[in-house]
């Protein structure tokens, strides 16, 4: 996997293959969009900076790592590290589109902590 350089507000839409990412893409297609939105992606997530590493915050119950910020595995809101949720969706054949503010639109300082207390503290605990 190439080494990616995360930002906090990084938006990561994620393509899974399992039966329930595809009842959720499909589900939700538009044939109406651009040929490459047509079929979206089963799951997004959104990532922050917490305690210095960059984490992907997300709602899912089918993640069978521990949440990074609780320890445990978590149905709902949680962290994990963006690699290991990225190699997740590349191993079983699925792919990650990372979507990112332009440089002149990055978040300042007190953005990014806005940001990691309203993902962290109201959504994970």
């Amino acid at each position: 996997m190439t080494e990616i350089e995360f930002q906090p507000l990084d938006i990561a839409a994620c393509y899974g293959t399992g039966f329930t990412a595809n009842a959720i893409s499909y589900g939700t297609a538009s044939f109406l969009a651009p040929p490459r939105l047509k079929i979206g992606p089963s799951h997004v997530a959104v990532l922050c900076e917490f305690h210095g590493s960059m984490v992907w915050i997300e709602s899912t119950t089918l993640c069978k790592h521990p949440c990074a910020i609780l320890g445990y595995q978590v149905d709902g809101c949680q962290a994990h590290l963006p690699e290991d949720r990225i190699r997740d969706y590349i191993t079983t054949g699925g792919h990650v589109d990372l979507y990112r503010l332009s440089p002149i639109e990055k978040l300042s300082q007190s953005e990014s902590e806005l940001l990691t207390t309203i993902l962290v503290r109201h959504f994970i605990g």
